[in-house]
């Protein structure tokens, strides 16, 4: 392995930073706490001096990708330590592990100053992804565009626009803290309510509903400042008004002069949300820009949807249509092909020029095209609203500057972190999901039916560009052969396990070390060194430790799958092996050992052909080949920069699913698991704002179940800043008396038939009653309206049907849906379904109704519109995914860090601890029923905090709601829910965790005692 310039340099810092910080003796397994980016372990930390942290956030915003993974940082590092140009290993036993052996800096200038001279000089090689070159316009006559999908255009050379000046950004000042003021938010409600103008009572819901109700995180007074360097989190029950008081504080900020950022969970909310700020700002006369920002791709689509589905914040949905609709100016010199709204080729040109040969290039236009105005609005605007996708994910679409003239934000996250001095995020156990969804990227390896995979597409447009261009063979040749390796062992893996000569895991999902644990039993007995003897069966290297083994490592070194006709021939001389090995095993555990060894060695040469093909996607980056971008993406998991690129397992995870059935083609997909996304969130106001702007940022991070404490994809490891105690005590859970079961029912006809079945089950041993009592019940009086939450669409349609087929026309029955059937609401209208005549029943899928939506009654008093709320199917997350063992690793990782013992010693316990923790996910039984308790425990708590987000869609204006829990299998005996979570009640008292959790949730946490039977027990 060659070290680059860029690498050496890194390497030189990383070891300087830790002699800089850290006591001596310096070994090189120290290094890995800084390189790897898992400083929050370090007790030391916090208390740095803002020098030093800025040297370690610089560092690390300028690591190459090769130093925040343990395997490849130690080729780097025992590459640079042998040079000994930098550093000096102190003489030790040669059989003295390299991570534990010292060294020391070499004598010359001072540590400080040789750091910061590394820091320059890796700035200056730092890699940018290449911005798309503009067009290179002839002296005279016209220029030529054109598309691979075929679409040509001739602009003449008078009609090219100016070469515009790139947008320039100017950088908010450093702040401690941002205040937050009770008398200036007073004067500004009053000024918002005294217009008359506006839906929301400022006055009424904030200044004397909501902030007299906030306390500390200890318990005290409201606290009257954001501090700037974490994340501060503010948990109040849903409906108290904590959106309103994001607001609110976004405009008293920015009308300071302070640009904010206000984080919404999706794009209808962004533009809902900067109707409303206008309107505020309209109405009270501030002089205040706001600009809506998300992705541009899918403009046309949300534009469509607004306007079909126009809300209250704008009638006729001309406002957001006037201000983000647009033309596309190229199409108007088209002599080829055709343009379609909503895909044009903003990002697909090529440039002919000389001798055939083309180049890619950016629209002439895109500074002057309405569908990037909002990123260009975005650079200036007093307040930019945006959804936490765009946050996470997005890029600037041109080239920006700061101020100093030096390069501009070339990701959004940077954009907002540089330029806003406050951060306000709504939903942030929802933005913590993305950023899981984010680093548990999946990408096909091998090609579906009558498709190309992303591999095959890459190394084909290789092939293109080098016909017309003839690039440099050494950088394009070794990307190629990598990504036709990878198609080619892909194929024959689906290949294999499509005829039988291969046999794939029943659960779906697998890896490499899958079944390490069986093998070692089978093979090795569990003897002391079972898993390193296990890695040396696929080494080139002969076994002189345990020779016998020999034969074995011959069939299985180099990995990888043979072709078919020598399988069989492989299998029949492992059988030949075992024998003379006399291992105590079956015939059929032979069988299935030989398999398990063959599958595991076609995994461990997929593995090492995609990181050697991640090695190379940087060069094709750096030759302007945008499917190497996406293709990195999606091998790396995409954020736009992480402090922990490896997390806790100090490496990136690669799993494979196999997917179709046995009359399709067997598609193979890998899927990453990659980072930290619990510390990523944690830590966006401190390490990563620090990296990408220089300075720590305020972040304010709100939610009703951003603190659920046991559940990895909502509990928000921040600090609580402020929040709401929930006393109401008006949540009931019960359930519902059928005996139908839908969950853990896979083939689409059974469960179509269990829905149905359980839809007329439920109408008539109880939902008809229901409704009927809940009509003359003068406290329901305008809510005699019922959800029925589905799991899908397709749920849902089925519910929807069986339902009117059982009850006819005496009841309305509306179901959320995407095919604009008389019956169905789109997700835009869920909010009117307050107002259809009761009683009344809406049919939806979870995803889409537990979150954001106020469906209230239409009398103006702000209470929901709904009394009860049925969960018609158990709503499980699925087990044995990547997204679950990602957030089991990080969040245990960050929740129980081990005890400070040293950098190294610290860092491999906290590794060895992530590693047991991957193996007990891939050990769990898939069944819910049959499952590790601490993982049945998370997925309960994961799903508690969905029906938590359903319960708030009946309590807005305090209005009592019932839940019911329908799907038999929430009662079966080997899983009894009442049985869960009577023992999550225990656990959580346990851990001294019960009265927070009462004070975030203290309604459902009662409902859940009073369902369990809990109270007995001596709880109050």
């Amino acid at each position: 392995m060659s070290v680059s310039r860029r690498e050496r340099l890194a390497a030189d810092l990383a070891l300087g930073l830790t002699c800089y910080l850290l006591p001596s003796p310096w070994r090189v397994g120290d290094v890995r706490l800084i390189a790897l980016g898992r400083l929050f372990l370090w007790p030391g930390w916090d208390s740095l001096e803002d020098d030093q942290r800025v040297r370690v956030a610089a560092f690390l915003s300028l690591r190459p990708d090769a130093l925040g993974e343990q395997r490849s940082l130690e080729s780097v590092l025992r590459l640079v330590l042998a040079e000994e140009t930098s550093f000096v290993v102190e003489p030790s036993d040669a059989a003295e592990p390299f991570w534990q052996r010292r060294y020391l800096p070499r004598p010359g200038k001072p540590l400080e100053q040789r750091l910061d001279e590394w820091l320059v000089g890796l700035r200056e090689l730092r890699v940018y992804r290449p911005g798309i070159p503009g067009v290179e316009p002839p002296g005279e006559g016209e220029v030529t565009l054109e598309t691979w999908s075929g679409v040509g255009a001739r602009i003449p050379v008078a009609h090219l626009p100016d070469d515009p000046r790139s947008p320039v950004v100017a950088e908010a000042p450093a702040r401690e803290r941002v205040r937050v003021d009770v008398a200036r938010l007073s004067a500004l409600a009053a000024r918002l309510d005294a217009s008359g103008e506006l839906s929301v009572d400022y006055g009424q819901t904030v200044i004397d509903g909501f902030l007299p109700r906030l306390r500390s995180g200890t318990g005290k007074a409201m606290p009257d400042a954001i501090d700037a360097g974490k994340l501060s989190l503010l948990v109040a029950p849903t409906g108290v008004g904590k959106s309103v008081f994001a607001r609110l504080l976004a405009l008293d900020l920015a009308q300071q002069g302070l640009p904010v950022a206000l984080v919404v969970p999706d794009v209808a909310s962004v533009w809902k949300e900067t109707l409303q700020l206008e309107s505020a700002t309209q109405a009270v006369g501030l002089a205040l820009s706001v600009a809506p920002l998300h992705s541009w791709r899918g403009l046309p689509k949300h534009l469509a949807a607004h306007l079909e589905h126009a809300p209250n914040e704008d009638p006729t949905g001309m406002k957001m249509l006037e201000r983000l609709g647009y033309a596309c100016l190229l199409r108007a010199y088209v002599t080829e092909g055709r343009i379609v709204y909503g895909k044009e080729p903003c990002e697909q040109l090529h440039q002919s020029r000389l001798k055939g040969k083309s180049r890619r290039v950016a629209c002439p236009f895109a500074l002057r095209c309405g569908r990037f105005s909002a990123f260009e609005q975005a650079t200036v605007a007093d307040i930019v609203v945006l959804n936490h996708h765009t946050l996470l994910a997005a890029r600037m679409p041109f080239p920006v500057e700061m101020m100093d003239g030096g390069p501009g934000p070339k990701s959004v996250m940077e954009l907002v972190l540089r330029r806003c001095g406050a951060v306000l995020i709504d939903e942030v156990d929802a933005f913590q999901k993305v950023v899981v969804d984010r680093l548990t990227r999946s990408v096909t390896l091998s090609s579906p039916q009558g498709r190309i995979s992303a591999f095959y597409a890459l190394s084909a447009h290789i092939d293109q560009q080098r016909g017309a261009n003839q690039p440099q063979e050494e950088s394009f040749q070794p990307a190629r052969d990598a990504l036709l390796n990878i198609v080619r062992q892909s194929e024959g893996v689906a290949e294999a396990v499509q005829t039988g000569s291969l046999e794939w895991p029943r659960q779906g999902m697998t890896w490499r070390e899958g079944y390490d644990a069986w093998l070692c039993q089978k093979l090795f007995a569990d003897a002391p060194g079972a898993h390193e003897r296990l890695r040396a069966l696929y080494d080139a290297k002969s076994l002189r430790d345990f020779p016998e083994w020999e034969p074995v490592r011959e069939l299985l070194s180099p990995p990888g799958l043979r072709p078919e006709e020598e399988l069989d021939d492989v299998k029949l001389r492992m059988e030949e092996a075992f024998d003379r090995l006399a291992l105590p095993i079956s015939s059929a555990e032979r069988t299935q050992l030989i398999n398990r060894l063959l599958l595991r060695g076609a995994l461990v040469s997929l593995d090492r052909s995609l990181a050697n093909l991640r090695r190379r996607l940087p060069a094709l980056e750096q030759q302007d080949i945008s499917l190497a971008s996406q293709l990195r993406d999606d091998l790396l998991g995409f954020l736009p920069w992480l402090p922990s690129p490896c997390g806790a397992l100090g490496q990136r995870l690669q799993g494979y699913r196999l997917e179709g059935g046995q009359e399709d083609k067997r598609v193979l997909s890998s899927k990453i698991l990659t980072g930290d996304p619990h510390g990523a969130v944690a830590e966006l106001g401190g390490l990563v704002s620090e990296a990408l702007s220089g300075t720590g940022r305020p972040i304010l991070a709100l939610s009703a179940t951003g603190r659920f404490i046991g559940a990895p994809g909502a509990d928000v490891l921040g600090t609580v800043w402020a929040y709401v105690e929930d006393t109401a005590r008006n949540v009931t859970l019960r359930s519902a008396a059928v005996t139908t079961r839908i969950s853990g029912i896979s083939q689409r006809r059974e469960r179509r038939r269990a829905t149905e079945a359980l839809t007329r089950e439920l109408w008539q041993t109880m939902l008809k009653q229901h409704l009927a009592s809940a009509k003359h019940d003068p406290g329901l009086r305008g809510r005699c309206r019922v959800l029925l939450v589905t799991g899908s669409y397709d749920e849902t349609r089925w519910v929807g049907q069986a339902l009117r087929n059982e009850a006819g026309h005496r009841l309305t029955v509306k179901q959320v849906g995407r095919d604009n059937h008389e019956e169905e609401l789109g997700r835009q209208e869920i909010e009117r379904f307050g107002a259809e005549p009761e009683p009344a029943v809406l049919v939806a899928p979870l995803s889409v109704v537990a979150r954001g939506l106020n469906i209230l009654k239409v009398d103006g008093s702000g209470e929901s519109a709904l009394s009860s709320i049925f969960v018609v199917v158990r709503p499980l997350p699925p087990t044995h995914s990547a997204e679950q063992m990602l957030r089991h690793v990080s969040y245990n990782a960050r929740l129980m860090p081990p005890e400070w013992q040293g950098a190294m010693e610290t860092l491999e316990a906290e590794r060895r601890n992530a590693w047991r923790r991957v193996e007990r996910v891939k050990r769990s039984h898939a069944a819910f029923s049959r499952m590790d308790a601490e993982l049945r425990r998370e997925l309960v708590c994961d799903t508690l905090v969905e029906l938590v987000q359903l319960a708030g869609r009946g309590r807005r204006g305090g209005t009592p709601v019932a839940l019911y829990l329908v799907d038999e299998a929430f009662h079966d005996t080997a899983a009894d829910w009442r049985e869960l979570v009577r023992e999550l009640l225990e656990w959580w008292e346990s851990q001294g965790a019960l009265d927070e959790m009462e004070r975030y949730h203290g309604a459902f946490v009662h409902a859940l005692a009073n369902y369990a039977q809990w109270g007995a027990r001596g709880w109050r």
